[in-house]
């Protein structure tokens, strides 16, 4: 369970919606998060290609209290709600968030690992896919909320437009304060939707993970002892 994606997984914003689905799922925190903050009673279908992340994101599924409302599918987001005669099925009710913590790397060499390959390199779901997909689930008032590190993310912001996948708000997170005064940009998670919002209305946040303590540690942030309160045992 990384840092980020428990960031990512306590920063969308998913109370409210009714039907989620949860694109790439790994070890299924992002659904179990969304589950916790959710008031809706929320049904929430997570997805992912590798066998080995399916089963464990069952696994914690099934061992926690949300297991009624979250369903694990073992499947490509390309093939996801389309009928066995290729056709789309239009008779699906349409997801009103869409949530994906998405394979990085587009451009590295790729590892020898297809476990690691499938999750951090994009041979199995690129960006071009990535938008194109969620595009054809999201409802049309839906949105759609993703995390990439900057030079990534700045192409994909690029492609989501293309299919009229408009951003509304960033969220730009730094290792520690230093980072953020030398704009080193960790990671950025970034929400869409249909409606087209103007640059300046575009709402833009920083978020640290580590204060610095003394010369020479850091201490998780007040911003993320603040957020994650409710999902760490201990955040000293």
């Amino acid at each position: 369970m990384s840092t980020e994606a428990c960031i990512f997984g306590a920063s969308v914003p998913c109370e409210n919606a009714k039907k989620i689905l949860d694109i790439g799922t790994g070890t299924g925190i992002l659904s179990l998060f969304c589950s916790q903050r959710n008031t809706q009673n929320a049904t929430i279908d997570a997805i992912d290609i590798d066998e080995n992340a399916y089963n464990q994101a069952k696994e914690n599924v099934e061992n926690s209290v949300f297991k009624a409302q979250i369903n694990v599918f073992f499947e490509k987001l390309q093939n996801f709600l389309i009928e066995n005669n290729g056709n789309i099925n239009d008779n699906t009710q349409k997801y009103d968030l869409i949530i994906s913590n998405p394979p990085f790397f587009e451009a590295h060499f790729s590892t020898q690992n297809i476990q690691k390959k499938h999750a951090k390199h994009a041979d199995t779901l690129n960006m071009e896919d990535l938008a194109l997909h969620s595009v054809r689930l999201l409802s049309e008032m839906g949105v759609f909320w993703v995390i990439f590190p900057p030079l990534e993310m700045e192409k994909f912001e690029k492609i989501a437009e293309k299919y009229h996948l408009f951003l509304y708000k960033k969220i730009k997170i730094f290792q520690n304060e230093h980072q953020k005064i030398q704009h080193k940009i960790f990671r950025e998670i970034c929400g869409f939707s249909f409606q087209k919002t103007q640059e300046s209305e575009i709402i833009k946040e920083n978020f640290c993970i580590y204060a610095q303590n003394n010369e020479n540690s850091y201490i998780y942030s007040n911003d993320f002892k603040t957020l994650l309160k409710e999902f760490y045992l201990y955040l000293d």
